[in-house]
Parts: structure tokens; C-alpha cells; sequence
């Protein structure tokens, strides 16, 4: 028995092909997606990078504070980084104490103070081998003392407080983070 032959229209075919084209659709869109998650999460890590790196060089600067301290002496700061690290040198090395906080007002505060070589220095960890892809920088700035007795103070003895203040960039060069602290230290 011979059967004829009919005639085919292709629906087989068209339905493999809109199939094919809805996989596609698919895996595309699932790419971009997993693209954009791998983008915000190198952001990220980005940006924890800097806050890291700023908050060690916001310590190193608390350290030097306290190294100062320790010898019995303190620091009203400097206009400059340059010559308050070179007036401190004999004591504590790399120490940048300014004699006015930045900070004082926003207009101040939105600066680019730690690009500027007068009024930060860089972060070089307390061994001195810190490496980043971008240095952190930081300072030091008097803020005030607690001590009324005049004698005392004339005696460069007291309890002084200083702000701490460093920023660091991603390794993206995107926007600087930037961490502070007050400190208190007292020279009996």
C-alpha cells in the first residue's frame, strides 16, 4: 500500500524555532544579568578595599599621636605638613600635626585636602612597606585641650585632642573614602 504524500507546512519547524529563540532570549538576559552582578559586586570590593586602607592609615596616624605622647610632648601643629613632620622628626617620624582642622566648616571638609603634599601625608604602615595601588593619605589637626590650669599648659603638659582624618581612593580611581577620629592624648 502506497500511502500518497502530503503536503507539509512546516509547523514542526516553526515551533523549533521560536523555541530556539525564546532559549536564546533567555541566556542572554541571564548573562547580562550575572555581567551586572559581577559589576556591583567589584564595586564593592572596591570600595571596601579604600575604607580598609583609610582606616589603617586613620590608626597609623593615631599611633604617631600616642608615640609623641609618650615621649612628654605635645603639638599645637604646624601650617604645613612639611614642617610640622620636620619639627617632630627628632621625636616621631612622618607626623603631620596641622595647627588649624580642616574639618572645622563643610566648605573646608569637601576639599581636596589630601591630594595636596601641604597638608597630608602618605600612609607607609608602621614598618614603612605599606603598598597600595593608591596611597592612602592622612593628617593630624589640633582641635583643642581640656586643661584650664595655664601653668600646666605652659608646660606643654595637658590633655590635647587632635582629629585624624585620612582618605583613600578605590583601585578604580572612583571617589575617595574618607575616615576620621578624634583623639585624646595626655602628657603628664
Amino acid at each position: 500500500m502506497n500511502r500518497p504524500r502530503q503536503k507539509q507546512q512546516g509547523a514542526a519547524l516553526l515551533v523549533a524555532l521560536i523555541m530556539l529563540l525564546l532559549i536564546t532570549l533567555l541566556a542572554s538576559a541571564s548573562l547580562r544579568d550575572s555581567t551586572l552582578q559581577n559589576r556591583l559586586s567589584s564595586g564593592v570590593a572596591e570600595r571596601q578595599h579604600a575604607a580598609n586602607a583609610a582606616e589603617s592609615a586613620v590608626r597609623e596616624g593615631e599611633r604617631r599621636l600616642q608615640a609623641l605622647a609618650n615621649t612628654g610632648v605635645s603639638s599645637l601643629g604646624d601650617g604645613n605638613c612639611s614642617t610640622s613632620i620636620g619639627s617632630l622628626a627628632a621625636r616621631v617620624s612622618n607626623l603631620c600635626v596641622l595647627g588649624t582642622d580642616r574639618f572645622a566648616n563643610s566648605s573646608a571638609a569637601g576639599s581636596d585636602w589630601w591630594t595636596a603634599n601641604t597638608y597630608a601625608t602618605d600612609y607607609k604602615g608602621s614598618d614603612g612597606a605599606a603598598s597600595f595601588a593608591s596611597t592612602p593619605r592622612w593628617n593630624t589637626a589640633y582641635i583643642g585641650t581640656s586643661t584650664t590650669d595655664l601653668e600646666t599648659l605652659q608646660q606643654g603638659k595637658g590633655t590635647y585632642y587632635y582629629r585624624v582624618s585620612a582618605a583613600a581612593k578605590a583601585d578604580g580611581k572612583r571617589f575617595p573614602v574618607v575616615r576620621q577620629s578624634v583623639y585624646r592624648i595626655t602628657v603628664q
